[in-house]
């Protein structure tokens, strides 16, 4: 099933931002019936971690209005 010439072209737009963003990203097998492991490394990661670290940060004053 061939895409849509619109997505494709967005998609086609995307990618060398997601290539920015994600430098290497490394799939690993996990024991017994486990899903997978994914680590993603690169801009994309440091955003991610940031936003986590702003939720703990903001968790207090959120229950402080609650």
């Amino acid at each position: 099933m061939r895409g849509n010439n619109a997505d494709d072209h967005a998609k086609q737009r995307l990618m060398p931002t997601v290539r920015d963003l994600i430098q290497t990203a490394v799939i690993a097998k996990t024991r017994g019936h486990q899903p997978a492991s994914l680590q993603v490394h690169g801009s994309i990661a440091n955003i991610m971690a940031s936003m986590e670290a702003l939720d703990l940060v903001e968790r207090p004053f959120i229950q402080q209005y609650q």
